[in-house]
């Protein structure tokens, strides 16, 4: 079901290392003590049961009022990097869809996958006088100096799948988005952590590859640290290295993943969990390299890859899915009311964890239960 909370912005780029810290991104290991002895059947129930909650579809109700999309306005719109499946082959595309439903120009930059290469590319949406941005999973605290310069230019900004409104450090009316479209991404980790205590009776071994200069992943990752804080008395841990966009991602994947498998031998690691689906390969290439058949992937964001992985029971077991296209689709909305003077809001979306009970064929299971399309289009009037 979808929900809508008015969101505190962030936007202190200097704090960046500090909270990534802070939201455990840090290379070494975790084991968070619970403080009580945990009963092993009791850690696995309440695991259990939130498991079963979490692989339920989405309830959705999509209820959009009418707006006036005013004439003329150009968006542009920043892809975190064209080379990053999730935002570059799945959000760009659906916005693009989005836009050109609305009778809105959309004004496409590639970020490049790095806070330079995006500051850069907000930079020369402001010098082209856009009339609103879109940051596809850029957040405002990245590239604070740039989301400033926008605002000063009378220059709007929204955010998809940022993070930006569970990781508040600042004062948003000073140089925040004004409008977030999201999915509560530390459920999303607690989730996928409590499905790794049940699959390993209370005691599994996670390598995390950390983004820290990515919310949406500090904050999947807080969320697994948050469900192992159950089992931590049973002997539950959580290794961290950090995982760099710069260059070739997947190659930079699989190094992350030799690392983790050469210094964890059997019994001390059962699963890799990374960022995004779209580095999965590198991981699964490290894993067969070395041999390591008894050490698994558990991802997010629905990968065709990952999915037949699920279905046949190797490399991959377990995925988080939240329902991307619909966000784009609703952040666009967003942009089209703040354009026609309203105020922006912030959309966080639900997500459903995929298994292979629930995987099915296809990519069904990955999409909104929403019939978005058209209803947003029904409520966008042409001025």
């Amino acid at each position: 079901m979808r929900s809508r909370t008015v969101a505190r912005v962030v936007a202190v780029v200097a704090v960046l290392a500090v909270l990534a810290a802070a939201c455990s991104s840090s290379a070494g290991t975790t084991t968070t003590n619970s403080g009580n002895k945990a009963s092993a059947t009791k850690v696995i129930a309440n695991a259990q049961a939130i498991v079963t909650k979490a692989m339920k579809p989405v309830a959705a109700s999509l209820q959009v009022a009418p707006v006036a999309v005013p004439a003329g306005k150009r968006v542009g719109v920043l892809v975190c990097g064209y080379a990053i499946a999730y935002c570059g082959q799945v959000q760009q595309p659906a916005i693009k869809a989005a836009l050109s439903a609305a009778g809105l120009k959309g004004v496409f930059v590639d970020g490049k996958g790095t806070p330079e290469g995006q500051a850069d590319a907000e930079q020369q949406l402001i010098s082209d006088h856009v009339n609103a941005i879109i940051n596809i999973s850029v957040p405002d605290v990245a590239i604070q100096s740039a989301v400033r310069s926008a605002r000063e230019a009378d220059i709007p900004v929204l955010c998809l799948g940022c993070g930006n409104a569970a990781n508040p450090v600042s004062d948003p009316a000073k140089n925040g988005s004004v409008a977030n479209a999201d999915s509560d991404q530390l459920s999303q980790g607690v989730a996928l952590g409590s499905y790794l205590i049940v699959a390993k009776n209370g005691t599994p071994k996670v390598g995390v590859m950390s983004v820290p200069s990515a919310f949406a992943n500090v904050n999947r990752v807080n969320g697994v640290k948050k469900a192992f804080q159950s089992c931590a008395s049973l002997g539950c841990t959580v290794h961290t290295q950090v995982l760099s966009l710069n260059g070739d991602v997947q190659s930079n994947a699989r190094n992350v993943a030799t690392t983790f498998l050469q210094q964890y031998s059997s019994g001390q690691l059962n699963y890799i969990m990374t960022p995004s689906d779209d580095v999965a390969l590198g991981v699964q290439q490290a894993m067969a390299t070395l041999g390591r058949n008894n050490v698994l992937i558990a991802g997010y964001d629905c990968g065709a890859a990952s999915l037949q992985w699920i279905r046949e029971s190797k490399y991959q077991v377990v995925d988080v899915a939240a329902p991307l296209q619909e966000e784009a689709w609703a952040i666009v909305d967003q942009a089209i009311r703040v354009l026609a003077g309203k105020k922006g809001q912030t959309l966080t979306f639900s997500a459903r964890l995929i298994t292979k009970d629930n995987v099915g064929t296809g990519t069904a299971v990955c999409g909104s239960q929403s019939d978005y399309a058209p209803t947003y289009e029904k409520a966008w009037r042409k001025t």
